[in-house]
């Protein structure tokens, strides 16, 4: 299991429960496992028993970590929108191929967040954004393009 922990008003992390033996951390430190929810002192929690030292401080596995994810993510950035759902409403009700392009980009969003790539979850809910637009766009246009048609069609039958 891996571990955040709370240092200078910021997590940190996730930690591999042999790092922070390695490098020892307070007892008072808080940690979270690894779904974020809920923080404790590292005395609190039983796996951590060898990682805890009095003496030690956080700043040297912190600033490890730093120097190490500097272009990287944690899991604290928030997951970009995936545009599902409009994706699957654009694809029924306006414009299916391009509903269907912003479908598949929309899929991908969370799967690239999960695998902490949040550029690529970002740059996919993007595109799903613009599928979707167009999507929604074309299918506007289409629809007052039948308007005005119909209607000319009506007023030439009178």
């Amino acid at each position: 299991m891996e571990y955040y922990i709370y240092n200078n008003n910021e997590a940190k992390g996730p930690f591999s429960v042999e790092l922070l033996e390695k490098y020892r951390i307070p007892a008072n430190t808080l940690v979270s496992s690894e779904n974020g929810t809920e923080w404790v002192e590292a005395s609190t929690v039983i796996e951590l028993r060898g990682a805890i030292d009095d003496v030690a401080t956080p700043t040297i596995l912190t600033n490890q970590y730093d120097s190490q994810q500097q272009n990287s993510t944690t899991a604290f950035e928030p997951s970009p929108k995936n545009w599902l759902v409009e994706s699957i409403i654009s694809m029924l009700f306006c414009c299916l191929p391009f509903g269907l392009i912003s479908l598949i980009y929309a899929t991908k969003v969370d799967n690239l967040y999960a695998k902490r790539d949040y550029d690529g979850a970002k740059k996919a809910s993007d595109s799903a954004k613009l599928w979707f637009n167009m999507s929604w766009v074309t299918g506007l246009i289409i629809t007052i393009i039948y308007i005005i048609i119909s209607t000319t069609v009506i007023v030439n039958d009178l």
